[in-house]
């Protein structure tokens, strides 16, 4: 209050005309500069935006007297020596004023400087470090003495500093001003650059290149700044659109220079493969960065590092992105002149040139097929309106020449299998008709086969497609059993081309059609003659089984003609036909029809056992249908021995088996048994 006021001063002027200076007169100094604070922290906090100065000089002076050096104190005590006592007393004193008559103006006003001074001293700092690095949207002097260059600003802090502003209640207009025409000027800046890379798709590459250079360049960037694109973004850019400024001049004329097409070809590999990969169509060649990479490096022949583009590192900004997406547009790449096209189109050479390269050289054969050359010279590059100003490929390379060779002549080959091959069911027709036509062809295929293997173990034809050696393997299976069928067409033709007598023509061996038979293609639909030779196969089988069964049965013949043991008999009756045979059956087995067409191995058993059959029937009955006299046994004369008894002590009936009728009949049994062992079954 004004009375308060006025007592005070009249305490401070009381104590002004005493000649020396006491605690009360320095208590009232401290309690008048306390008043005076909190009337000036109050008109502040009064203000809708007050300045930051004013919040800045409160705050610094509540700090001063908090410790007790208010300003008239300070004034008064100047010449004085210091008190420690007298301090400690005054600096509670100034404690228990602020708390007594300021305690929420205190609080108020170090809430609202604790709320801006950490946006003061970032927007400090950043103006600073802008002023430092010659930025001349700084008017303001900030940097005192002599400041080291420090790094530069991220634009997205200053960017973050100016939004925050305005949650702001003090006012701090100079550096929101100076941090709004930094921002501005970046964004200037950044904006012209974006627009010419990712905006305007006419401008030719080599004036973009010259204003993306400009714009780089320190003096042409907001300076202090770090922002988008960045420097190294921007450098880049210009690596890319120089090399194609490059790739543009080596790939101009009729014919590639290959001596310097080569290291551009091989520092951007990435986006030429790109560039296959957007214009793939119908299996066009795109190339391999490894692959593609390490062939040109073979070709350069030098330790000269050639660092690549890096397709990610591409990719990762939008603009280099962009750029590189209308680099390798098909339109734009014709009004730069194809360099990319021709860079495409000599990176499929170098792959083709060393696929034949190694092939010479005798790499693993497995890998050089027809189908692996022909898929890639299929894949040559082509434009969609192809004109040959584009092309400027080196075609009489030695290398490219024999690529080409290597394929025509393996498309030769397998052509002229393929037509071998084809002829297969016009010959199988008529196999019966014109076997020599079968073995002729059965030749060609061997001699096919062979040739293909011949080649497959050198070097001198590309690795087929496996199904034709598979093809030809079965056709000369096919056709091998085909010609050993046909050599007996008699045989296994109609029964009217059968002549009268087998002596006329050659049978089938019985092991012969047992072969055919177990080893009988299968039946092929329309083939004539081969159809018939199959089935006719297969029911000479059958009739060939069932009649080598029979006779296994009716005679003691065994399967392959020789004679069989006899069944034992068990001490009992059986049935005494089972153990006969029937020589009707067995001259009706001798007449079979399967012995017109096929050759038995017994054939000639059952032949002789009729005829043998047959003389013993007659030396029987020429046995058993006479009597024999004989002469009388008691007119025998005697041995010298017993008559049951011989000269070595063997029993034996000598006066039976010494007479003549013995001896004529011992020999005419011993006639009847010679035959009777040449007849190879049990007679009745």
């Amino acid at each position: 209050s004004r009375e308060k006021d006025s007592i005070l001063d009249d305490m401070i002027t009381a104590s002004q005309k005493m000649p020396i200076v006491s605690a009360a007169e320095e208590m009232a100094l401290v309690r008048k500069d306390v008043f005076e604070w909190l009337d000036r922290t109050r008109k502040v906090l009064d203000e809708e935006l007050p300045p930051f100065d004013s919040v800045f000089s409160i705050v610094s002076e509540l700090d001063q007297l908090n410790v007790g050096h208010s300003p008239s104190r300070r004034e008064l005590t100047r010449n004085l020596r210091p008190n420690k006592h007298v301090d400690n007393e005054l600096r509670d004193f100034a404690k228990l004023d602020l708390c007594t008559f300021c305690e929420t103006e205190i609080q108020r006003i170090s809430a609202l400087y604790s709320s801006v001074s950490v946006w003061h001293d970032k927007s400090t700092g950043v103006l600073t470090t802008l002023q430092v690095h010659g930025n001349p949207a700084i008017t303001k002097q900030y940097a005192t003495g002599s400041v080291r260059t420090c790094s530069m600003v991220d634009l997205k802090r200053i960017e973050d500093l100016l939004d925050e502003y305005g949650t702001l209640k003090v006012s701090l207009k100079e550096e929101r001003d100076n941090l709004q025409v930094a921002c501005n000027e970046c964004h200037r800046w950044s904006d012209k650059v974006t627009e010419n890379l990712l905006e305007d798709r006419n401008r030719p590459f080599s004036d973009l290149l010259a204003e993306v250079d400009a714009a780089n360049k320190p003096e042409g960037r907001p300076r202090g700044i770090i922002l988008t694109p960045t420097r190294q973004t921007l450098d880049v850019v210009i690596s890319i659109l120089k090399w194609h400024g490059l790739a543009r001049t080596a790939t101009k004329g009729k014919m590639v220079d290959t001596s310097v097409a080569y290291p551009l070809l091989l520092e951007g590999i990435e986006i030429v493969e790109l560039y296959g990969k957007v214009q793939h169509r119908d299996n066009q060649y795109i190339p391999s960065v490894e692959r593609t990479s390490e062939n040109i490096r073979r070709k350069l022949d030098s330790k000269k590092a050639h660092k690549p583009f890096s397709r990610a590192k591409m990719e990762s900004q939008e603009i280099s992105k962009a750029l590189i997406l209308r680099m390798v547009n098909e339109t734009r790449d014709r009004e730069e002149g194809y360099p990319l096209f021709r860079l495409l189109l000599l990176a499929w050479q170098v792959d083709v040139e060393k696929f034949a390269e190694q092939f010479r050289d005798g790499g693993d054969k497995s890998s050089f097929t027809l189908e692996a050359a022909s898929g890639l010279r299929s894949a040559r590059p082509r434009l969609l309106e192809p004109t040959a100003e584009a092309d400027g490929l080196n075609d009489e390379s030695e290398l490219f020449v024999e690529f080409n060779r290597l394929v025509d002549q393996a498309m030769l080959k397998r052509e002229q299998i393929s037509n071998l091959l084809s002829f297969k069911k016009s010959i199988l027709r008529d196999c019966l008709r014109q076997p020599e036509i079968a073995k002729s062809h059965l030749a060609s295929l061997k001699e096919s086969y062979a040739d293909l293997r011949k080649d497959a173990k050198g070097t001198r034809l590309l690795g087929l497609p496996p199904v034709i050696a598979t093809n030809l393997d079965k056709e000369i299976k096919l056709f091998s059993w085909l010609v050993r069928a046909v050599q007996y067409p008699e045989a296994l033709g109609d029964e009217k081309d059968i002549p009268n007598t087998s002596s006329d023509f050659e049978r089938v061996p019985l092991d012969v059609l047992f072969k055919l038979h177990d080893t009988s293609p299968d039946m092929i639909e329309n083939s004539g003659d081969f159809a018939l030779v199959v089935v006719r196969v297969k029911e000479l089988h059958e009739a060939a089984s069932k009649w080598q069964s029979e006779v296994s049965n009716l005679t003691l013949l065994s399967m392959r003609g020789g004679k069989r043991r006899a069944q034992q008999s068990d001490g009992l009756d059986g049935d005494d036909a089972q153990q006969r045979i029937d020589p009707a059956k067995v001259a009706a087995m001798s007449n079979h029809q399967i012995l017109k067409r096929v050759a038995m191995p017994r054939e000639d058993a059952i032949r002789n056992m009729l005829k043998n059959t047959k003389k013993f029937e007659v030396l029987l009955q020429e046995l058993l249908s006479k009597d024999y006299a004989g002469k009388n046994a008691d007119r025998i004369v005697l041995p010298y021995g017993g008559s049951l008894v011989d000269y070595e002590g063997r029993f034996i009936l000598l006066r039976l088996t010494g007479s003549p009728l013995y001896l004529k009949l011992k020999a005419l049994v011993e006639k009847i048994s010679s035959v009777a062992d040449d007849v190879l079954a049990d007679t009745p």
